[in-house]
């Protein structure tokens, strides 16, 4: 069981940040209205947040059982909440190392890239329809 431990954690974590999401973004759009995507942009706020405050305590071992945590709450819950607190995190990973270059690709790839990637899917999908 040792061995499944990891990935254990992580499904929990990410079966609780999925509904989490959902719970919170679905009530953010009824709250304020279907005009702006506010529920997505509180979740990746949120999630950005809470991912950049605990992922550093939890890698300097200032809570106990922070492996552990790691799993369940940062690669599952916050994973699943949101993917785009990865990206925040690791794109400021890439700054803080002196990469700026790497930051800058990865922030344009990943959104300039994405939106092409949705336009192909959205495409592709309606010639199946």
């Amino acid at each position: 069981m040792k061995v499944l431990t990891p990935y254990v954690l992580v499904g929990i974590g990410g079966f609780l940040g999925a509904n989490a999401r959902f719970i919170l973004a679905s009530w953010m759009n009824q709250l304020f209205g279907p005009l702006f995507p506010y529920g997505t942009f509180w979740v990746n706020i949120t999630g950005s947040f809470v991912l950049g405050f605990l992922l550093p305590l939890l890698q300097a071992g200032f809570v106990p059982h922070s492996r552990p945590m790691i799993f369940l709450i940062c690669i599952g819950f916050i994973g699943s909440f949101t993917t785009f607190s990865t990206f925040e995190y690791e794109t400021h990973s890439l700054f803080d190392e002196g990469s700026w270059l790497l930051a800058l690709a990865n922030i344009f790839g990943s959104l300039f890239v994405g939106l092409i990637a949705v336009h192909f899917g959205i495409g592709l999908a309606r010639r199946w329809l």
